[in-house]
C-alpha cells in the first residue's frame, strides 16, 4: 500500500523488532524515508488484543486516516474562517464493500485463469517484497548493534 503513493527511492530504513510468542519477530516497527521527503512509520503486530489495519497519512493540509477491517475514514483538515475560532473539519470516507485483501486474492487468481491483468503486478509485488526484506536486514543490523553495546 505504501508503495503505491510513489514516495520515490528508500533514502533509510531504521527497524526494531521483537519475538514475544514465538521464536520469529512477533511485533516490528520500520521508520522509511524516502528520498522525495516521505517518511513513513509502519508498526506490525501478531500479538496485539485487538487485530487493526490502519493507515494514517498526514500532508501540509490535511490527515487522513482509513481503515482497512471496517472500510471507513476520515479526512481533517484545518478551518481558518475569516472571523471567528480556527478549527478542524472532517471529512467521512467510506471505501467498497468488499474486503480489500480478499479482493487482491481474487484478482491474482482471476489474473491466473484468463490472463487478465492482477490488480498488483508482479513487479508491485517484487517492489514491496524488496522492502520487507531490507526491513528484516534493518532490524537484524538493530538487534546486532544492541547485542554489541
Amino acid at each position: 500500500i505504501l508503495l503505491a503513493f510513489q514516495p520515490g527511492p528508500v533514502e533509510e530504513i531504521r527497524a526494531v523488532g521483537a519475538p514475544v510468542l514465538t521464536p520469529w519477530y512477533d511485533i516490528a516497527q520500520a521508520r522509511i524515508q524516502f528520498a522525495g521527503g516521505c517518511v513513513a512509520n509502519l508498526t506490525a503486530s501478531r500479538v496485539s488484543e485487538a487485530p487493526s489495519r490502519t493507515i494514517r497519512l498526514f500532508q501540509r493540509d490535511a490527515a487522513i486516516t482509513m481503515d482497512y477491517h471496517t472500510r471507513q475514514g476520515t479526512i481533517s483538515r484545518a478551518h481558518h474562517p475569516t472571523e471567528g475560532a480556527s478549527g478542524i473539519e472532517t471529512e467521512p470516507l467510506t471505501g467498497g464493500d468488499g474486503e480489500p485483501l480478499k479482493l487482491e486474492l481474487e484478482s491474482f487468481i482471476r489474473s491466473v485463469v484468463t490472463g487478465a491483468p492482477p490488480v498488483v503486478s508482479g513487479e508491485d509485488g517484487t517492489a514491496a517484497l524488496e522492502l520487507a526484506h531490507r526491513i528484516l536486514g534493518a532490524i537484524e543490523e538493530f538487534l546486532r548493534r544492541l547485542h554489541h553495546a
